[in-house]
Order: C-alpha cells, then structure tokens, then sequence
C-alpha cells in the first residue's frame, strides 16, 4: 500500500477498517479510504481505491484479524517467514536456499495458526523491521547491511511513487495533490464542507493514482485487471 499510495508508514500503520469504504459509502459512491495525515497536522486526506490496492485492502479482510487496524501488529514475530542469506554455489553463481521453494514443510513450522496469534489492538503494523529486511535480503544477496534500513524503505518507496507519477506525465502540482502536500483543496474555504471536500480529492486525484499504478505495474497491470 505504501508503493501505491505514496503515504508515509505511519499514516498506513494508524489505518483503520472503519475509514475504508471499498463499496463507497453514503458520502461518497466512489470506493475510498479517509485518513488524517499526521505530519500536514492532522490534515484530512482521501485517497481514491485503485484496482491495485482493492486487492490489498480484500486480502487483508480475508485474514479476519480481530482488529481495528488494516494492518495489525503481530506481536509472534516467529509467525512472519524469515529469509535466510543466500548462498553461493561451486561457479560462484547467488542461489537461494532451496527450502524458500521446495520445502512446504519447514517453511510452515514458521507459521502459527490465526487463532493462535496475538495481536496488540493498541497500534497499527509494528512489523515493518522485518518486512524491510527482507526485501534488503532479496536486494542485496552478498549481505549489504544499514542499520537506518526501516526508516530508508518505506521513505524510498514514497520517493518512488514520485518518481513514477512524474515519468508518466503528472505536473509537480497534480504529484503534491496525491502525495498530500498540496494544499489547492482547502476544506476552509469550502465553508468546512467536509463532504464537498473528499468528493473533490477523490473525483480529481483518482484518475491521477491509476496513471502512476498502470506506470508502477508496467504490463503486469493488465494480467491483474483482467
């Protein structure tokens, strides 16, 4: 969600189901999700569903996690698959350990049943260390390390989501309005019309997150639409 929206990781973290209408709702039909973005000082901020991120938000659902947040911080850290270093063979040639895709076997003796998990309901996703770990392993196989690594990705990913609006032909303004930094939709000068405000965000900014989508996803995109 983070590559798809440009958010920052807080704001995804502090996410919460009874915010995203991916049905639309009485306010607005369009499918959507509200949030308050916490640097702009608790500056509301609507982001259109895209077919992308429809699927995240259902995959998430289909968990049935008993909690408020859409990403749920998962206290059994053991439940989350732990990539080992990859290897090299007898040529030299990085390979990865067979059991990543050969062996179901030791790859479930890391998972726990979802009645078995404990989850804190007092925040939102507090496993991005793990996440970001990950893709650094797949990233940089010969083990490159930093220790900023949890704060360096999920801002790269925001940065990236810039890059690619503004490859596909987004003005610096039309990138400021889907990132949440621009300020041309005023809710006070709307006469505090909170309605006219998300309908607004939603109306303008929606065909503007499927351009950057249809950019991140390349050809990919099609196969997920159809």
């Amino acid at each position: 969600l983070l590559m798809f929206t440009g958010l920052r990781v807080g704001d995804v973290a502090r996410l919460k189901w009874e915010t995203v209408f991916l049905k639309g709702n009485d306010m607005e039909k369009t499918p959507h999700f509200t949030l308050k973005i916490q640097k702009n000082k608790d500056k509301l901020f609507a982001i259109p569903i895209t077919t992308t991120m429809a699927r995240i938000f259902k995959d998430m659902k289909a968990y049935k996690f008993n909690s408020p947040y859409v990403f749920p911080n998962i206290v059994d850290t053991k439940a989350i698959p732990i990539l080992k270093r990859f290897k090299k063979n007898d040529k030299g040639e990085t390979i990865a350990p067979s059991y990543m895709f050969n062996s179901k076997k030791k790859l479930k003796k890391r998972y726990k049943l979802k009645s078995q998990l404990r989850i804190d309901n007092t925040k939102g996703y507090g496993s991005l260390g793990r996440v970001c770990e990950n893709i650094e392993t797949y990233i940089f196989p010969d083990g490159y390390r930093w220790e900023d690594t949890t704060k360096m990705m999920p801002q790269l990913m925001r940065h990236n989501f810039a890059s690619h609006g503004r490859e596909c032909g987004l003005s610096d303004e039309q990138i400021e309005m889907v990132t949440g930094h621009s300020n041309s939709f005023d809710d006070t000068k709307m006469g505090n019309s909170t309605l006219n405000y998300v309908r607004n965000l939603i109306s303008v900014n929606k065909p503007l997150f499927e351009i950057i989508e249809r950019g991140l996803m390349g050809e990919l995109y099609k196969d997920i639409v159809l």
